[in-house]
């Protein structure tokens, strides 16, 4: 909870930095889209780890792996390790991130429309 408020604290910070220093100054419209930016990069990073960690490309890595890397890497049980261990990265903040900036710019979309 303490990193999701981080994150979301400077996600919303930064926002409000790039819509008030963008060129058509502070409306609705480049709010909404700046949320968009944010909070579609955050969720797309957080859905990334989650799915290299998951272990979903496991066997596709390894038989790239096997097939281009050659004899004597392929020896050393050091190296073979599944793509799934080397990342251990938390993303559940990122995802939520995300997801809570997705919903803000929805808000801000239908009170644009409206």
């Amino acid at each position: 909870m303490k990193s999701f408020l981080y994150t979301f604290s400077i996600s919303i910070f930064l926002v409000f930095l790039l819509v008030f220093f963008s060129d058509g100054g502070f409306t609705l419209l480049n709010f909404v889209n700046t949320l968009f930016y944010i909070g579609g990069t955050s969720a797309f990073i957080g859905v990334s780890i989650y799915i290299l960690s998951s272990g979903f490309f496991d066997l596709m890595a390894y038989g790239v792996k096997k097939t281009f890397a050659p004899k004597a890497v392929l020896e050393n049980d050091d190296e073979n390790r599944y793509l799934s261990e080397l990342i251990t990265l938390p993303f559940g903040f990122l995802l939520w991130n995300g997801l809570v900036l997705l919903i803000l710019m929805g808000i801000g979309i239908y009170l644009l429309h409206s």
